[in-house]
């Protein structure tokens, strides 16, 4: 399925414009989740937005996030919930260890 446009009115999303089998169908209802980036959702809506919030949404830069989980068999393996790297050569942003979250 490809959301292929965002029907809106008074400050609410009314319907979906979607695309699934090769066909377009329009999908109303109450409440809607929505996981694409802001970017992607803003541009996809039906009336256009205002000029100025359509450029700034065009000027958000995203990144990937990838998450590696990695059981240490072992009690206490760093005494902080978490660890930021700030070296620009390695490429990951922290380390973060859940056991210090809860047992």
């Amino acid at each position: 399925m490809e959301v292929q446009g965002i029907l809106w009115a008074k400050n609410r999303v009314e319907s979906l414009e979607i695309k699934l089998n090769g066909q377009k169908e329009l999908v109303h209802g109450t409440y809607f989740i929505i996981s694409m980036p802001i970017k992607e959702l803003i541009q996809n809506f039906k009336a256009a937005v205002a000029e100025e919030v359509l450029k700034a949404a065009n000027g958000l830069k995203y990144r990937d996030f990838i998450t590696i989980a990695l059981i240490v068999n072992k009690r206490n393996v760093f005494p902080d919930n978490w660890i930021y790297i700030h070296d620009p050569s390695v490429k990951l942003g922290r380390i973060q260890n859940f056991k210090n979250w809860s047992p």
